[in-house]
């Protein structure tokens, strides 16, 4: 396909008319991922997997109607060590909705016409998912891959063969390393790098071991690898180019332009990189202009097409700075698959004794978590808006264990709710710090296509709630974070009353969003803004009336909820029971709270929740989300859960035993083996643990050692 498509673009290339460019970027940006083998279909990839003795990769996306560009091939699909690595050890498939595959089956794994997302899958010949991730960030690419022939050796290929014939020990020694670091085998290529170097002789070693290093992320021993190279004019400037991207993994972006002037910018490749520099610096514009040379100018090779997709990429207008350092090992963690742990409900009390431990374990010095959200973020850049939330609700969990600690604790329990209120003071402090900076700034951070603020601030603000009558964290700051909190949010109420994180499908549409409130997200506002008074804060009546009056206008005459509905034509969208069995807890409950509800009401809820939960709970775990039968959506699983064991509380007494039991067991199926919770894993285990340890306390789940 590629030689077809070649000369194509090298005619097509000579004497380009300005208004046939963006057709020529797109062309060439087309191309980006083509250098992988794909299967052409499900029967292809599997019969090749079998013949291989290989594992299916299978690259998924589907955002309908968004304005995104194809995520897998101009992403990991354009790096070289996954090209490399995904041609010589794995069957590559790119899956599409109308495609057939064992996996659809919700019996196997389960899919739907609503399967919404990205995600990267192994599976065997037979359909049986192994192995899964939402990322496409080539380092947490590379380590998934890696991972999956770790686990599944039987299902790696045949062993890494020699890629050249040797010429010499030494130089057949360097060659058979540089296979066996395309293949993934990083260990068995460090100890024919060993054995190479005792042989002497090969020129390029230092090169190779440079980039077996970089692969392991040491950019510093790489630097000291390439820096032992011998100054031989065949050589000097390849080191230099790596030594480049060596400085700009370690964030110094001055010494990885100095390595590049060395090396000179003769070539595609490391005038790509040159760019990259300049978009690191800020220099936006020159950047965009070396790219556009490159895209327009240049033979048609993989760098053009790079050059292409990156100035089709409808976030560039809007992205100030690349950033170039790769994230850490704890940050690739995260968006690694975890191995499960599910527990019975009789372990319930231990299950819940270690998702705190975790949570405690797991805070950092300045109180905030780890989450996948980081994956991509310079140092120094603001968290996002998904990971504050992740950080407010694993507050609001502490500091909800710290306040059953503290009824009538004493001894080793005052100590443990001690270490309690301390952590859910930082995460207070760090959250209200972080709104401080916020409040300094003239110009805020723009959101595009969707706005997850109206997840942080709902969070932050019932975290403020919950601290500050115990006497918990610095409460002037807080007071204010709940106040800006209550402000963002009263401005962000849509017009129908409700709120909403879709904003738009373009980038040019998030500046005039679409004016739509979700059930939801409409219910966890509210639910928070009904403790704003806890944190210092009062509500404007008009505010918390319009919001009632909007989730009451989603709820049908069976009692389930809308999944949100268009204001301007009063569209209603989703409803059916399936869709609507998850979120009708959540609704239920902010209009009791509110008092525009009962408990048999709340009841009724519960009722077509558990009934509709053997569904809801297949979706654990998936990288996707609304993959369900009626598109349930592993992504609010746990959420559901929290809101469902509130709603179970919230009953009386003798309704609570038919309702407790099955939400217990679905919470404790989402546990991890290391003691966390995840639902969906782009939500991470930050997030789901919090939620797990707020429901487990719903449920008067002892968490006491």
């Amino acid at each position: 396909m590629l030689s077809l498509a070649l000369p194509l673009l090298l005619a097509q290339t000579a004497g380009t008319p300005v208004h046939d460019e963006d057709a020529l970027l797109a062309e060439r940006a087309a191309l980006c991922g083509s250098e992988v083998n794909w299967a052409a279909d499900w029967a292809e990839a599997a019969e090749r997997a079998r013949k291989e003795r290989k594992l299916i990769l299978v690259a998924f996306q589907n955002y309908p109607g968004f304005e995104i560009g194809d995520l897998p091939s101009m992403g990991p699909f354009m790096d070289p060590d996954v090209v490399a690595l995904t041609n010589a050890r794995y069957v590559p498939l790119r899956f599409r909705l109308d495609m057939e595959a064992p996996f659809t089956d919700h019996a196997i794994y389960g899919t739907s016409g609503s399967s919404f997302g990205v995600a990267l899958m192994l599976a065997k010949p037979d359909g049986e998912i192994l192995r899964e991730t939402f990322s496409l960030e080539s380092n947490v690419v590379n380590e998934f891959l890696r991972g999956g022939l770790r686990g599944h050796p039987g299902l790696a290929g045949p062993p890494p063969r020699v890629k050249v014939p040797r010429e010499g020990r030494a130089e057949g020694a360097l060659a058979d390393a540089a296979w066996l670091i395309e293949c993934g085998e990083l260990s068995e290529a460090e100890a024919m790098l060993d054995e190479c170097e005792q042989h002497g002789g090969a020129l390029r070693l230092p090169l190779v071991r440079a980039d077996l290093l970089r692969l392991r992320r040491d950019f510093r021993g790489a630097l000291d690898a390439l820096a032992a190279a011998p100054s031989r004019v065949e050589l000097n400037a390849d080191v230099a180019e790596a030594q480049a991207g060596m400085y700009a993994a370690l964030g110094d972006l001055d010494a990885a332009q100095a390595a590049l002037e060395r090396a000179g910018t003769g070539t595609a490749d490391r005038r790509v990189i040159a760019a990259s520099l300049m978009l690191a610096r800020g220099e936006k514009a020159a950047g965009i202009a070396a790219l556009r040379a490159i895209a327009l100018e240049d033979p048609p090779t993989r760098w053009s097409w790079l050059a292409a997709a990156v100035l089709l990429s409808p976030t560039l207008a809007v992205q100030e700075k690349w950033n170039l350092t790769p994230p850490t090992a704890a940050q690739i963690a995260e968006a690694l698959p975890h191995a499960p742990g599910p527990l019975k409900v009789k372990e319930a009390a231990r299950a819940h004794a270690e998702a705190v431990q975790w949570l405690l374990a797991h805070q950092r010095a300045d109180g905030s978590w780890p989450n996948p959200f980081e994956i991509g973020a310079a140092p120094g850049d603001d968290p996002s808006p998904l990971g504050l939330g992740s950080n407010a609700l694993a507050g609001i969990a502490l500091a909800r264990e710290a306040l059953a600690e503290d009824r009538g604790a004493s001894g080793h329990h005052a100590q443990r709710a001690a270490a309690l209120r301390a952590a859910a003071g930082r995460s207070l402090d760090y959250l209200s710090g972080h709104a401080a900076k916020l409040r300094a700034r003239a110009v805020k951070p723009p959101e595009i296509m969707m706005d997850y603020t109206v997840w942080s601030h709902p969070y932050a603000l019932l975290l403020a709630a919950e601290c500050l009558p115990a006497g918990i964290g610095a409460a002037e700051p807080a007071r204010a974070m709940a106040a800006d909190a209550v402000a963002v949010l009263q401005a962000k109420q849509k017009s129908g009353g409700g709120w909403s994180y879709y904003l738009s499908s373009t980038v040019a549409g998030s500046a005039q969003p679409v004016e739509v409130s979700m059930s939801f997200t409409t219910a966890a506002v509210l639910a928070a803004l009904l403790r704003a008074p806890d944190a210092g804060v009062e509500i404007a009546p008009e505010m918390l009336a319009e919001a009632v009056r909007c989730l009451e206008g989603m709820r049908q005459e069976n009692g389930a909820f809308r999944y949100m509905v268009e204001h301007s034509s009063n569209t209603p969208v989703g409803g059916t029971a399936g869709d609507a069995s998850g979120r009708g807890p959540a609704c239920s409950l902010a209009l009791l709270r509110a008092g525009r509800s009962d408990a048999d009401a709340v009841k009724a809820r519960l009722q077509l929740f558990v009934e509709h939960l053997p569904a809801l709970a297949r979706e654990q775990g998936k990288a996707l989300m609304h993959c369900g039968p009626e598109a349930q959506g592993s992504h609010y699983l746990l959420f559901d859960y929290m809101y469902a064991a509130e709603a179970v509380a919230a009953l009386p007494q003798k309704d609570r035993a038919d309702f407790r039991g099955p939400v217990l067991e679905a919470i404790l199926q989402a546990r991890n083996a290391d003691g966390s919770f995840v639902d969906n894993p782009q939500i991470g285990r930050t997030a789901g643990t919090a939620m797990a340890v707020i429901a487990l306390l719903a449920l008067e789940v002892d968490a006491r050692p």
